[in-house]
């Protein structure tokens, strides 16, 4: 009894570790879907897991088909943990039953944070959902080296100025593209989660969570300021858009 007693107990912690939130679990890593989405082998569990803090271009979008960089970060990540050891910090689950979780890894030499390398490269944007912001500033500074080098999509944008209003008539074409924007605000919406700032160019507008400048605006942002804007274009409810991970991707202009 007692051996089954204990068989039982071990069971049930194992089983808790995979449930629960906050837990570290180590695996390795199986697949890798994209480059923010993998499969790791847990106690012979395969858990999908999806990183915290940043969001990879999309292979597999409905509508947006492949994204630029999209495969890049794909086989960046997979130079980096596919078939490695990781280590987990989960932060529950998603809508999609996904493990959501800050993954590390070893280069060799030292520990990494594959959110943040990712970001260092230009390969990710920051993503800043919810209360779990732990690594955030790491996050952070990893984007601003990959500005100041022009590295990724940075580089890419900056040699793609675009108008409010060419993005608007291409936004077909552009979808899923990186540019550069620079708009004069018309109008500033306050919502639940994030603030939509409208160009005075009808039909684009920019999108910024609340996390990013932490529940507050910068003086900067003000209707009839005039602002530069680096990021991804979508299309989403109101025309076409891009939605801001940091504070880094939008600045003032002087010039229009």
């Amino acid at each position: 009894m007692r051996g089954r007693s204990s068989l039982v107990l071990s069971m049930f912690l194992i089983l808790s570790a995979f449930s629960s939130e906050g837990a570290i679990l180590r695996g390795q890593v199986a697949s890798v879907l994209d480059g923010d989405t993998f499969d790791v082998m847990c106690e012979r569990r395969k858990l999908r897991v999806r990183c915290l803090l940043v969001d990879t271009p999309e292979l597999h979008h409905p509508v947006r088909g492949q994204e630029e960089f999209g495969l890049e970060a794909m086989k960046v990540a997979e130079s980096m943990v596919l078939g490695k050891a990781v280590v987990l910090e989960t932060a529950g689950v998603d809508r999609y039953g996904r493990t959501l979780a800050h993954l590390w890894y070893s280069d060799g030499k030292e520990d990494r944070l594959l959110s943040e390398e990712l970001c260092r490269l230009g390969l990710a944007q920051p993503l800043l959902m919810g209360d779990e912001l732990t690594y955030v500033d790491r996050v952070e500074l990893a984007l601003a080296e990959a500005c100041s080098k022009g590295a990724g999509f940075w580089g890419l944008a900056d040699s793609r100025p675009f108008s409010p209003g060419q993005i608007k008539s291409e936004l077909t074409s552009l979808r899923g593209h990186f540019v550069g924007v620079k708009m004069r605000i018309s109008r500033i919406f306050d919502g639940p989660s994030l603030w939509r700032i409208c160009s005075s160019e009808r039909g684009f507008s920019v999108t910024v969570r609340k996390e990013v400048f932490r529940g507050v605006l910068p003086d900067y942002l003000f209707e009839g300021a005039e602002i530069r804007v680096v990021g991804k274009v979508m299309a989403g409810y109101h025309g076409a858009e891009i939605s801001i991970g940091s504070a880094i991707q939008i600045s003032p202009s002087r010039h229009i």
